[in-house]
């Protein structure tokens, strides 16, 4: 018999499941609501959820009644969207659930005693969306929560007080509850999990309920509650977690009830506070991660602030402010310091104590007139100085050497020089598909010559719309952009020259643009390589295009249009290489367009390449251009220049001659920067026939020599051949051609390096091949087809340690 009461005493616990369904029981009208009692007799502790859902064009659900069955939930009870329901009269009898208890969207609910046998909510415990209801009566019993109390978008909802629980343990939302005055009810709360919001509450004037809290872990935001006046209820907290948010809140006009806060490990966001004067409160205040200060129309100082750490510091949009004073205890902001749209800000007092910042926005601050108590700073990740009116020069900028981002300084209608920027040195512009370095709109900015330090960027360079700008000296001693990157220069009406630009030997893209004074391209005399896109757009003075008189190779668009004064493309004589497309057009007084690179691009490109109209006559088609193309003196069919022991044999032949009179051989030892005449030899006057020619130069330099050809005419014109090169080994030397290259670079190592390790980098300094080569006075041979188009660095090492450099220029295929 004792074993017959055991296996009774078993089998009581599964019996409350009895013809209970095994998932969830969803109940979607009145129908299956009557009949839940005897479709599932005996059943009265559901195994899983239990979920009272409206439908649309379904009759409402009015009663539970059929429900009151049911003592146990094992999961989650879940009233949502039936739009009959006032009461939840029928489910008193449960008094467990196994998860979250949610009643949303329920217009009609008034009544919800119905769940007054609830004494706790694993789960979450939601209550939303319930027009009519006013109370929360019926949640009286329930103690704790487990996870997140939401209590949101209840128009009716006047009190809390019904409420006891002492725990919760994740989230607590109260939000958009019209008619809430008070939070009494949550006064009993001692342990929070994690995050507090208050907001939009339109009649709450008291957080005073919230006092029993002991500690927030994370967020805390009381936001949007026009009628409070005061936040005590949080005045005994020390430290936060995560962010602490007071915003817009209409009434609020002390933070006093925060004098003991030491700490705040996210954001400190006071913003939106028409009646906020001053930060008196914060005093205690020595760390945040950020510091956000926004849009506070009568806060007149910062003064209150003690702060020693902040990892960002956004001051924005307060209109009264003049000075910074109260973060003079900062001296690092790592992320990202932001000063903007301060209307009465006249200078950054304040940051004199600050050595270190990652990016630096100073922007829209109209009354601004120095930012000289930035002279503590020597590196920045990203400078923009955009619409500060009165500002006139950067002073205080002195000690920034490099900017390893981007340099913006824009519509500054004050600015008049660049003083301040005169220890820059770098700017590496490392954000993908964006500008390193803009200076645009600087209307009356006229000098820039305190760029002079600066040297090096790795990323596009854009000069725009400054309208008094007439001279770029101060960029003299610049070397590089980058080997992907544009150099543009438009829209500068008062600009006569680009005399000072740098010294680039080769860029990706170049765009002259819209520079209505500028008569010619002075100032790219060093440029020798445009690897993608050269383009000469809407200069209206232009009249040449002289600067470009050293300039052989375009990777890939020749484009000229609309420039209405130039004449002639003879400063293009030393072209020899144009890879993709042609465009000429729209240049009227333009009519002498047959130079010998555009010549040969003619005769092997395919029509769709080419684009010419609009331009005066002889270059005004591709038919007129090659017409004066055949009228060239000679049509040069073979030129090769070549080592013969110590000496180099210069070899040419012609197709044909017409007038012409002359070979003028010309020979350069220091890159194409200055040519000399090395011998003259006399052409056939008239031929039709393959005519061949010599002759031998018998003193090369040591290091690589450039040999050209100019073909002169019976009246004395004359167009310039391509470019040869010969090598002589260096002592203690190497050399590496040709240059440009496209598919396979030559290395000649001096006699001195028999062996050696080389080394090609590209322009951001990454080692992409290495290898110990063998010389023995034979060249080593290194493919480069498959290198992207651009800037890179050569290394040989002898076996002493000695390196020596050089650059080479990697050309599309």
């Amino acid at each position: 018999m004792k074993k017959l009461y055991c296996f009774v005493a078993f089998l009581l616990p599964f019996t409350s499941f009895a013809q209970c369904p095994a998932g969830d029981v969803v109940l979607t009208t009145q129908d299956e609501v009557n009949s839940f009692p005897t479709d599932h007799p005996g059943c009265v502790t559901l195994p899983q959820n239990l979920s009272i859902i409206g439908q649309p064009l379904t009759p409402d659900i009015t009663d539970l009644s059929p429900l009151a069955v049911i003592t146990g939930v094992g999961g989650g009870i879940y009233i949502q969207t039936v739009e009959g329901l006032v009461t939840l009269n029928g489910l008193q009898n449960i008094t467990a659930i196994g998860n979250d208890l949610e009643i949303s969207e329920n217009p009609l609910l008034t009544d919800i005693t119905g769940l007054s046998g609830i004494t706790d909510v694993p789960g979450k415990l939601l209550v939303s969306g319930n027009g009519a209801l006013s109370t929360l009566l019926g949640l009286q019993n329930v103690t704790a929560v487990g996870n997140d109390l939401d209590i949101y978008d209840n128009a009716s909802l006047t009190t809390l007080s019904s409420l006891t629980l002492t725990s919760v343990g994740d989230d607590m939302y109260v939000e958009d509850n019209p008619l809430l005055t008070d939070l009494q009810g949550l006064q009993n709360i001692v342990n929070l999990g994690d995050e507090l919001n208050i907001t939009n509450n339109e009649a709450l004037a008291s957080i005073q309920a919230l006092s029993g809290i002991a500690a927030i872990k994370d967020d805390i935001s009381i936001i949007s509650n026009p009628l409070l006046t005061s936040l005590a209820g949080i005045e005994h907290f020390t430290t936060y977690g995560g962010d602490l948010i007071i915003s817009d809140n209409a009434s609020l006009a002390t933070l006093q009830q925060l004098s003991n806060v030491t700490t705040i490990g996210g954001e400190l966001n006071i913003s939106e506070m028409p009646l906020l004067t001053n930060l008196n409160g914060l005093h205690n205040l020595t760390s945040v991660g950020t510091l956000y200060i926004y849009q506070n129309a009568a806060l007149t100082t910062l003064s209150d602030l003690a702060l020693s750490s902040a990892n960002l510091v956004i001051i924005e949009d307060n209109d009264l402010i003049t000075d910074l004073s109260g973060l003079d205890g900062i001296t690092a902001v790592s992320e990202f310091l932001a000063i903007a749209d301060n209307d009465a800000l006249t200078s950054l007092t304040g940051l004199a104590g600050l050595t270190d910042i990652g990016s630096l926005i100073i922007a829209n601050n109209s009354a601004l007139t120095n930012i000289q108590a930035l002279s503590q700073l020597t590196s920045l990740t990203m400078l923009q100085i955009v619409t500060n009116n009165a500002l006139t020069d950067l002073q205080g900028l002195e000690n920034v050497t490099t900017i390893d981002g981007q340099l913006l300084i824009l519509d500054n209608n004050g600015l008049t020089s660049l003083r301040g920027l005169d220890g820059l040195s770098t700017v590496d512009g490392i954000v993908p598909d964006e500008p390193g370095f803009i200076l645009s709109g600087n209307a009356n900015l006229t000098d820039i010559s305190n760029l002079s330090a600066f040297t090096r960027m790795n990323s596009s360079l854009l000069i725009i719309n400054n309208s008094s700008l007439a001279s770029l000296s101060g960029l003299d001693n610049l070397e590089s952009i980058g080997p992907y990157s544009t150099l543009w220069i438009g829209q500068n009406p008062s600009l006569t020259s680009l005399a000072g630009i740098g010294k680039f030997q080769s860029v990706n893209n170049v765009v002259i643009s819209e520079n209505e004074a500028l008569t010619d391209l002075s100032g790219l005399e060093t440029l020798g390589s445009v690897t993608d896109v050269l383009s000469i757009i809407g200069n209206n003075g232009m009249t040449s295009l002289k600067g470009l008189n050293n300039l052989t190779t375009i990777g890939g668009h020749l484009l000229l249009d609309s420039n209405p004064a130039l004449e002639s493309l003879s400063d293009l004589n030393n072209l020899t290489l144009l890879q993709q497309m042609l465009t000429i057009t729209d240049n009227v007084s333009l009519g002498t367009c047959a130079v010998a690179g555009i010549c040969a691009y003619l005769k092997t490109s395919s029509p769709d390449v080419v684009t010419i109209y609009g331009n005066n006559t002889g270059c005004d088609s591709q038919e007129e251009i090659e017409t004066d193309c055949a009228s060239l003196p000679v049509t040069l069919v073979e030129f090769k220049a070549e080592k013969k022991e110590n000496a180099v044999q210069i070899r040419w032949s012609t197709s044909s001659e017409v007038n012409s009179s002359y070979f003028e051989i010309q020979h350069s030892q220091n890159s194409g920067k200055s040519w000399e005449i090395i011998g003259r030899v006399q052409a056939s006057k008239e031929s039709f026939e393959v005519k061949k020619y010599e002759f031998p130069h018998l003193n090369p330099s040591s290091g690589v020599n450039l040999y050209r050809l100019s073909m002169v005419d019976q009246d004395g014109t004359f167009a310039l051949s391509m470019i040869r090169n010969v090598t002589f080994n260096q002592a203690n030397g190497f050399s590496v051609y040709p240059n440009p290259v496209a598919e396979q670079l030559t290395v000649e190592a001096s006699n001195d390096t028999p062996e050696g390790n080389l080394r090609v980098f590209n322009a951001a300094g990454k080692m992409l091949f290495s290898r110990d080569v063998n010389f023995s006075g034979k060249p080593y041979h290194f493919e480069t087809s498959a290198l992207p188009d651009g800037l890179y660095t050569i290394q040989v090492s002898n076996g002493s340690g000695t390196k020596e450099v050089k650059k080479f220029i990697k050309l599309a295929r």
